[in-house]
């Protein structure tokens, strides 16, 4: 599995288009909130002394008023999320059909054709996924707030310190949630992979087979999609706090901090790529395009050979 994940790292014919299409989506799914937004800001916090008589950067508790004075985004937040997740959907179901299958120079695949045909193919499935993977999400969330609440009364019961009280539970309880959602991320990748693959299966098929694979093979199959995506969650805050406190005066300053913001988002793109391969290249490796019977079988026994997945 591990040389799986290594051979992934390497473009294929269709990969530079793939790459493209994830950063045009982000760019193009996050105009609605950013206009909305900077309507907001300009009509009333931009001229209220309690923002700009305050030195940057501005604390937390200026950054919480602030978002608190422009409801208006809010709309348009709803419609970017929306936009994010349905072209999100169908791009992948176009990136699964494309990388599962060998190209070459002179037969390049039809990047568009695919991502269009695969992604009406499969949206309804895919979106069922989505539900289910929110509705999981929720519960994991209520259960690691019900942790909380218990540990913080069993340690106020007794006599814990401040510290443990006010920093450890709060930040375990925040990086048990963060695992948790990136645990999900990852079974909603191989789910939807998988349905693209094998579309007979059937969307609740394919959900247990990304299961039992993930279940399985946790290091290469769960862990990699885990850690690059915490990875470009973190890059991309550190790219953003560093600009926030930054507080480019001149334009120039802040159109290079802009090119960055957009060199991050490329480098997001390419990781995107590279984990929708891996999980590709696994895929095969597993022997996983086979019907859903036969694939929910195999996961029950002892799996394909030991040579087919070594690393």
């Amino acid at each position: 599995m591990g040389r799986c994940v290594a051979e992934a790292f390497r473009l294929v014919p269709g990969s530079r288009r793939l790459i493209a299409a994830r950063w045009l989506l982000v760019l193009l799914s996050s105009l609605p909130a950013g206009l909305a937004s900077r309507a907001m800001l300009a009509g009333g916090p931009a001229r209220s002394p309690y923002f700009t008589l305050q030195p940057p950067p501005l604390p937390w508790t200026h950054l919480v008023r602030l978002f608190g004075e422009i409801p208006a985004a809010v709309p348009a937040a709803l419609a970017t999320a929306s936009l994010t997740v349905l072209g999100g959907q169908f791009l992948l179901a176009g990136a699964v059909a494309v990388l599962r299958l060998p190209a070459t120079p002179a037969d390049p695949p039809r990047v568009l054709a695919s991502i269009r045909r695969a992604g009406a193919s499969h949206v309804r499935g895919f979106l069922g996924l989505v539900v289910a993977a929110l509705l999981l999400g929720a519960a994991g969330a209520a259960l690691l707030r019900l942790l909380g609440r218990t540990l913080a009364a069993h340690g106020d019961a007794s006599g814990w310190g401040g510290v443990a009280m006010g920093v450890v539970i709060p930040s375990l309880m925040a990086s048990l949630m963060l695992l948790w959602v990136a645990s999900l991320g990852a079974w909603l990748l191989w789910a939807r992979a998988l349905l693209v693959i094998d579309r007979p299966s059937g969307a609740v098929r394919a959900a247990r087979a990304a299961a039992g694979v993930l279940a399985r093979h946790p290091f290469a199959a769960l862990g990699f999609p885990m850690a690059l995506s915490l990875g470009c969650v973190a890059g991309g805050g550190a790219v953003v706090g560093a600009w926030l406190a930054a507080e480019p005066a001149s334009s120039w300053r802040g159109a290079l901090w802009a090119a960055g913001m957009l060199a991050v988002v490329g480098a997001q793109s390419f990781a995107w790529h590279w984990m929708v391969r891996a999980v590709c290249l696994m895929a095969s490796a597993l022997d996983l395009p086979r019907s859903a019977a036969s694939a929910g079988a195999a996961l029950q026994q002892d799996g394909p050979p030991r040579d087919a997945i070594s690393s």
